[in-house]
Formats: structure tokens, sequence, C-alpha cells
């Protein structure tokens, strides 16, 4: 080893060092194995429709459904459009193929938990049922004791840091039959099978329930009009759909009408959010490599995330 290699070792260890015990970084960092978890507290009853105060956080976590969304924006454009000037915030955490007991994530990539505590969510709203229904009618039992436990914990934690969160659960949507895959025939059945478990849990512990899967099937029974890009996964039509769908159970009134500059505005700052929640690379940031050749851009990285995505609201207001 030459004299250039030890002062380079030397110096990325002394970096290393700086960056981590640096305040002004370090508050960024999300690591599962060091990010902050919500304390409990006492669970409280979730009543449809929600009456939203100033400044609510709103947390979304499930499967592909919520996941994609984030691409379109037209719930939290409607959302928003709904509370103008209450400064909602609404980050979406969810991760395609996510069931409720199995989410598998990154190394040391921080949980949904995690970040829902980061963020101080004070209503959740979570998408799952589809992945499990493919247990089949034999699954049930099981799938029921799952959602059950999954809910008696994350409605027993103060995300915001004082009081329980607020839960909402929102059912699959329906599958279409489209050219060459007939998802509706293959699939529906379960599917409601495993809705009408999540209802009646949903009863038994409190919280809030939404059917997104009764208006997409009769959207979907018009001729010609494919909502789904595979029988399963909403398209751009599909999602304004269940957007509107959500919305009015949510609040208890019909959706207003989309403003475009609006949900400009939404999907921007959940691109920005999504390069924050989800880097590239992600095992260079949380995993293994991350102090050999990620770790001095992660933490001024995850500034810059943040920062934008504050911006890409504040900017387009």
């Amino acid at each position: 080893m030459n004299a250039k290699t030890l002062l380079f070792s030397a110096t990325l260890v002394a970096s290393i060092f700086t960056f981590a015990q640096n305040n002004e970084f370090g508050k960024y960092a999300m690591f599962q194995k060091t990010a902050k978890r919500a304390e409990a507290a006492d669970p409280v009853v979730t009543k449809l429709p929600l009456k939203l105060e100033s400044e609510t956080r709103i947390g979304l976590v499930g499967n592909t459904l919520f996941d994609r969304m984030h691409e379109f924006g037209h719930l939290e454009t409607l959302i928003q459009q709904a509370y103008p000037g209450k400064e909602l915030v609404v980050r979406n955490f969810s991760w395609a193929a996510d069931e409720v007991d199995l989410q598998p994530r990154p190394a040391n990539f921080a949980d949904a938990d995690q970040h829902l505590t980061s963020m101080q969510a004070d209503v959740v709203l979570a998408a799952f049922g589809y992945n499990e229904s493919f247990a089949g009618k034999e699954g049930l039992p099981a799938f029921r004791e799952r959602l059950s436990k999954y809910l008696e914990g994350i409605k027993a934690k103060a995300y915001n840091g004082k009081t329980a969160a607020r839960v909402v659960l929102v059912s699959p949507i329906a599958n279409e039959n489209v050219k060459g895959v007939a998802a509706a025939d293959r699939n529906n059945a379960n599917i409601q099978a495993y809705i009408k478990v999540m209802k009646e849990v949903a009863v038994d512990q409190k919280v809030g329930f939404v059917d997104a899967y009764t208006a997409t099937k009769k959207a979907m029974a018009s001729p010609g009009t494919d909502l789904t890009m595979n029988g399963a996964h909403l398209n751009e039509k599909g999602y304004q759909v269940f957007a509107s769908t959500v919305y009015k159970q949510l609040f208890g009134k019909e959706a207003p009408k989309l403003d475009e500059k609006v949900r400009a505005a939404v999907v921007e700052k959940n691109r920005q959010h999504f390069f924050r929640y989800r880097p590239l690379n992600t095992f260079y940031y949380t995993g293994g490599r991350n102090r050999s050749y990620g770790y001095l851009d992660f933490l001024p990285a995850m500034r810059r995330g943040v920062n934008a995505t504050s911006v890409a609201v504040l900017g387009r207001a």
C-alpha cells in the first residue's frame, strides 16, 4: 500500500466519521437499525367521513394499488382541493407486492412504521388484501388473523408523538378481463371473499373501511373501457375512477372537479419524495456498501430530497 492510498483511506475514514457526527446531515438519515419508532398510545375509533384539521399529516401504506398511485396523483389532488390553505401533508410509503405482514426491504432500510413516525402521521390509509387473496378460500382464516394483528399494531401507535393515528383500510379494486388475460374470471371471486373479511375486521377493530371494489367493477363493465393495463393494475382512467370512489367514501361527498394545476404539483412532489424515500442503488445507501461507497453522499442526498419535496409543493402553490 503506497502513501497516496494510505492518505486516501485515512481521509475517507475521517470524512465518514465527520459526516456521521454532523447533526446537520444526521437528522436526514433513515436506517432500520436506528430510526425512531412510535410510542404506544390508546387507540382511537376512526369514523367516516373523515374530518381533517389544518396541517393534518396523512401516510399511505400498502401494495401496488397505492404504490403506482404516486405517478398519477388524482386522490391526493382531490384531498388537497377539498382543504385549500390547510397545508395538508401526504406521503406515500407503499411498496409493490406488500402484504400486511410481509414487507421485504433492502438491508437496513427503515420500515413503514419508522417512516410513518418520521413524517408524524395523524392518519394512515392502508391498502392491502389483493396479494393475500391469491391464497384462495383456504387462506381466509389466516388472513383474518394477520389483518387483525396488523391493525391492532398500527392503531395503537402515536406516530405524531401525541395521539394514536386514525386508520382507514382500503379494499382491493376489481380485476377486469382484458385481451389475453381473463383476470376478472380468475380473481374476482377470491377478491370479494377477502374484502368481506376486511370489512368484518375493520368493524371489529373500529377502523375506517373503503370499498374500492364495487365502483371499479361497475365501471369496468362498460364495453370498450379498459381501466387497467393488465387486468389488475389501474391505468390513468382507472385511477380517476378509484380516486373519486375513495374520496366519496372518505369524506361523504362527491369529489370536486379535478384541478390539473394542482395535480401537476402533487405529481412533482410525489416524484421528489419517491427519490428520497426509495433512491436507486439502495444497497449503497442503507446496506452493506454504504460506508465503503455511498455514505458520504447519502446524508447530503437525503437532505436534498427533503428540501426538493418541500420546494416541489411550495414552488407550484
